[in-house]
């Protein structure tokens, strides 16, 4: 198995780059960041080169790429940066065909992830998360993988880390019990507390309030809106009614009946 050599050098006005020193105060989190990017690329190489009529084990191929270290061998002369080893020790009783080369697909992977989320172009989640861990103050990056020679080298300056779009609404269900309700002239709300402890607040109207009071005492299903931030209260049931309708003519029937004043409002 190959070993790849990666080297990172930082430039700008973080305590420590002007002597040449790697501050692990202001560098601490970089690097616990660094070896989980790596080893999040090296399970993702691992599951794909795995044959697809095996099972795929996510444990198994998470304990795979412990197996590829960061082993640093090196500061970099005249620069505040280090060199590394990307190292890999197959773990026994793995076929070895499947990890020929890994360290250096893991070493081009990470590179060229680094290329695109410095430019705001969404790539690698991990490798995202592992920028936003560097210091402010920072000009200047360089990421080389040598082999020999520099195979491939990546120079960004000012980054522009770009987010997920929000996530978009979609129909949620749950189970709990009553734990508060909210009345006008505040918020209007039903709060729903499930098995696991989680307080679900959802926006309702002063029906579905009202209903929620009815229902205080037993154990409730309530199906919502949820937006990944808050939630909008659709139907709220006694648990042991009927499931409610998961096809998508009758969810469309429900969602019409409970807008159709607000629809009509908005047709004309």
């Amino acid at each position: 198995m190959a070993d790849a050599k990666l080297e990172i050098i930082f430039d700008g006005e973080v305590p420590g780059l002007s002597h040449h020193r790697l501050s692990l105060a202001h560098f601490g989190k970089s690097l616990p960041a660094l070896i989980a990017t790596i080893r999040r690329i090296a399970t993702n190489f691992a599951t794909n080169a795995a044959d697809p009529a095996e099972p795929r084990d996510r444990g198994r191929w998470t304990n795979i790429a412990r197996q590829l270290d960061v082993e640093i061998s090196g500061i970099s002369r005249g620069s505040a940066g280090f060199e590394s080893v990307l190292s890999f020790t197959p773990p026994l009783g793995e076929p070895p065909r499947l990890f020929n080369d890994i360290a250096t697909a893991v070493a081009m992977e990470f590179l060229d992830s680094v290329e695109s989320e410095s430019k705001g172009i969404l790539r690698n989640g991990t490798v995202r998360n592992f920028l936003r861990t560097l210091p402010s103050g920072l000009t200047k990056q360089t990421y080389r993988f040598v082999n020999g020679s520099v195979k491939r080298e990546v120079v960004i300056g000012e980054m522009a880390l770009d987010e997920l779009p929000p996530e978009l609404p979609h129909l949620a269900e749950i189970i709990g019990l009553i734990v508060g309700v909210g009345f006008e002239p505040g918020r209007s709300e039903v709060r729903i507390r499930q098995d696991d402890g989680h307080v679900q607040n959802l926006a309702a109207t002063t029906a579905e309030v009202e209903t929620a009071w009815n229902l205080r005492n037993i154990s409730v299903k309530a199906l919502y809106v949820d937006n990944g931030v808050s939630g909008r209260l659709l139907r709220l049931e006694d648990a042991q009614a009927p499931a409610f309708p998961t096809d998508q003519q009758s969810i469309n029937k429900h969602i019409f009946e409970h807008w159709r004043d607000l629809l009509n409002r908005l047709a004309k």
